[in-house]
C-alpha cells in the first residue's frame, strides 16, 4: 500500500523536527561542564580562584544556560513554580533533593536564595577584609549549599553558634537557620511525589532556535559557535559542505553511471564466466571495510617503494597560487581526487551493479518478457529497451538508502585522504569534544538525507505511473 503525497510530507516535517530536536539535545547536554571549560580556555580562570564559583553563575545567566531546556518539561509538584538552576552540580542536586524530601518547594527557594545573599555578603566582606573567620563561615556555608539535604542540620547549626570565632556572623547565621526551620518543620512531602508539567517560554531550544544570548537562532541560519575556537560554525563548515557533498554526489553519480550500463549488458550477453567475476566482484566490494580498500590504495598507488602515481593527501598542491583560474585549479586538483573517489566509488559500484543484475534477471522472468519474445523481439531491446525501464524506480530508490551510508563512510575516507571535509571535522569535533560543532553537522547530514528522501521520492513519483494511479 503506498503512502499519499500528504502523509509523505507530514512524515519529512516530523522527521525534521526529531533532528532538530537531536541536534539541540547533543548542543547542550554534552558531557562534563561547558561552563568549567569556557572558564578555563578562554578566560582563562583558575578553578582555585576564591571567585570561581561567583564567575560561573554570572557566566550561566549571561549565556542562558541557567534557563530550562525546553517549553515543558515533566517534574514533581514541589518544582514547578520554584525551578532553581545553578552552575554547579552538587549545589544542584542538593536543591532538587531538599524538593523531593520536603516537598515545600517555597521554603526551599527562599532557603536558596539566603545561601546565595550570605554567599554575596562573604564576597563583599572578603574584598575589604582579609579574615581567618571569614573563609571559616564561608567554608561552612558551602557544606550547607551541598550537604544539607543529607545532614542532620541540628548539629550544624549548634557546631556555628558554639564557635567562638564566627560571632560576628550570628545574625547571618540566624537568618538561615530560621529559614532552614521554616523549610523542614512545614514539609509538604505528597507535593514532591505528585507528577505536574511545567511550563516556560524562556528556554534554552528557544534561544537556540529562534535566537538568544548564544547566537542568532537555526531560524536565522546561525549554528552557535565553536567552544574552542570562538569562530562561527556557519562559516567553519561553509567550504567542508562543498567538500562533502562534492564527493558523494561524484561518487553516486559514477556508480550508477557505470554500474546500470553494466550490469544491463551482463544480463544481455548471458555470459556465465562474466557473471561469476561481477559476483566476486559485488561480494569483495560488499566485505571490504572502506578504510582497507583506502589503505590499499595508498599502499599501491602513493607509496614510493611501488608505485608512487598520487598524492597520498589532500586536495590541491601546496602553495598553488589563488590567481590561478577556476578550471586550472581544478586540473591541479585532479590528482588528489582520484584515489578517494575510488575509495568512495568501490562499494558502491560493487552494490549498484549486483542490485541491478539482481533485477534485471528477476524482471526476464515476467510474462512481459515472454510476450515481448514471442513478437520476435531481440534480448536487447528487451533487456535496455523493457526490463531495465521497470527497473529504475527501485533502483532510483536505492539513493535514499545509499546517501546516509555516504556521509557515514565520508568521516573515515576524509580522515585518511585529510579532505577538509564534514566527515573529517566529525573526528575533530570528536576528539576534541566541540558538542556545539558536532551537534551542527549532525543537523546539517540529518537535512540532507532527508531532502535526498524527499528528492527520490519525486523521481520514482514521475518514473513509476503505477504509484501516481495509486495516489489518485
Amino acid at each position: 500500500m503506498n503512502t499519499s503525497p500528504t502523509k509523505k510530507l507530514a512524515l519529512y516535517i516530523l522527521s525534521g523536527f526529531a533532528v532538530v530536536l537531536t541536534s539541540f539535545f547533543i548542543a547542550v547536554q554534552m558531557p562534563g561542564d561547558a561552563l568549567d571549560n569556557l572558564l578555563l580556555r578562554q578566560e582563562k580562570v583558575s578553578v582555585s580562584s576564591s571567585d570561581y564559583e561567583i564567575k560561573k553563575i554570572e557566566m550561566a545567566h549571561r549565556m542562558g544556560i541557567d534557563k530550562p531546556l525546553f517549553y515543558f518539561r515533566l517534574s514533581s509538584l514541589a518544582e514547578t513554580g520554584y525551578e532553581i538552576y545553578f552552575a554547579t552540580e552538587n549545589k544542584k542536586d542538593n536543591y532538587s533533593n531538599l524538593l523531593r524530601k520536603y516537598g515545600n518547594s517555597k521554603e526551599v527557594y527562599l532557603f536558596a536564595r539566603k545561601c546565595q545573599y550570605a554567599d554575596e555578603v562573604l564576597d563583599a566582606l572578603n574584598k575589604k577584609y582579609n579574615l581567618s573567620a571569614i573563609d571559616k563561615f564561608s567554608g561552612n556555608l558551602q557544606f550547607i549549599q551541598k550537604n544539607s539535604a543529607a545532614t542532620n542540620m541540628d548539629s550544624v547549626w549548634t557546631m556555628i553558634e558554639k564557635d567562638h570565632s564566627l560571632t560576628d556572623f550570628r545574625s547571618l547565621t540566624l537568618i538561615l537557620k530560621q529559614s532552614w526551620e521554616k523549610l523542614s518543620q512545614q514539609p509538604h512531602s505528597y507535593r514532591a511525589y505528585t507528577p505536574a508539567i511545567a511550563f516556560s517560554a524562556d528556554n534554552r531550544f528557544n534561544d537556540w532556535f529562534f535566537g538568544g544570548p548564544l547566537s542568532q537562532g537555526l531560524i536565522h541560519f546561525d549554528l552557535g559557535t565553536s567552544f574552542f575556537t570562538g569562530e562561527k560554525i556557519t562559516s567553519l563548515l561553509k567550504n567542508k559542505i562543498a567538500w562533502s557533498l562534492g564527493f558523494s554526489l561524484t561518487a553516486i553519480f559514477i556508480a550508477f553511471i557505470i554500474g546500470i550500463p553494466l550490469a544491463a549488458w551482463i544480463v544481455y550477453k548471458k555470459n556465465k564466466n562474466l557473471d561469476k567475476f561481477i559476483r566476486l566482484f559485488a561480494a569483495t566490494g560488499y566485505a571490504m571495510p572502506v578504510y582497507l580498500v583506502g589503505v590499499i590504495l595508498l599502499f599501491l598507488f602513493s607509496n614510493p617503494d611501488l608505485l608512487n602515481i598520487f598524492p597520498s593527501s589532500g586536495v590541491k598542491p601546496i602553495g598553488l597560487n589563488d590567481n590561478v583560474s577556476i578550471a586550472g585549479k581544478l586540473w591541479a586538483s585532479i590528482p588528489y581526487l582520484i584515489l578517494p573517489l575510488i575509495c568512495y566509488t568501490f562499494s558502491l559500484l560493487a552494490f549498484v551493479v549486483s542490485t541491478t543484475g539482481d533485477l534485471l534477471r528477476g524482471q526476464m522472468l515476467l510474462p512481459y518478457i515472454v510476450t515481448a519474445r514471442a513478437k520476435g523481439l531481440d534480448d536487447k531491446t528487451i533487456v535496455y529497451h523493457h526490463a531495465l525501464k521497470n527497473v529504475l524506480p527501485p533502483l532510483i530508490s536505492l539513493l535514499a538508502n545509499i546517501f546516509p551510508a555516504i556521509i557515514g563512510g565520508s568521516v573515515i575516507i576524509e580522515t585518511l585522504f585529510s579532505i577538509p571535509g564534514m566527515g573529517n571535522e566529525i573526528v575533530r569535533a570528536c576528539l576534541s569534544r566541540n558538542f556545539p560543532l558536532l551537534s551542527a553537522i549532525i543537523l546539517i547530514s540529518g537535512f540532507a538525507t532527508i531532502v535526498m528522501y524527499a528528492l527520490v521520492d519525486i523521481a520514482v513519483y514521475r518514473l513509476d505511473p503505477r504509484i501516481k494511479s495509486s495516489a489518485a
